[in-house]
């Protein structure tokens, strides 16, 4: 299980269909590039939750280009 908040605490996950079409989208491209399947994600305000299968170890390489994808407006948070 993976939970992770938006930068800053800040809630930039509006409830509307471009910030989910948006979330869905870089969510299947990294776990398609990464090999990593996925169970199920929701999401809030502020935060995601994530269930994901990891058989061949590639976790890390899922999470560098999904939470990469997510990074916008220029903060630096999500890069560390």
């Amino acid at each position: 299980m993976i939970t992770r908040r938006c930068s800053e605490r800040r809630f930039f996950m509006r409830p509307d269909r471009e910030t989910n079409n948006a979330f869905i989208y870089c969510l299947a491209l990294a776990a398609r590039k990464a090999s990593v399947g996925i169970v199920c994600a929701g999401t809030m305000s502020n935060h995601y939750h994530a269930i994901v299968v990891d058989n061949d170890g590639r976790l890390p390489q899922f999470l560098e280009c999904f939470h990469a994808r997510q990074n916008r407006r220029g903060r630096e948070e999500s890069r560390h």
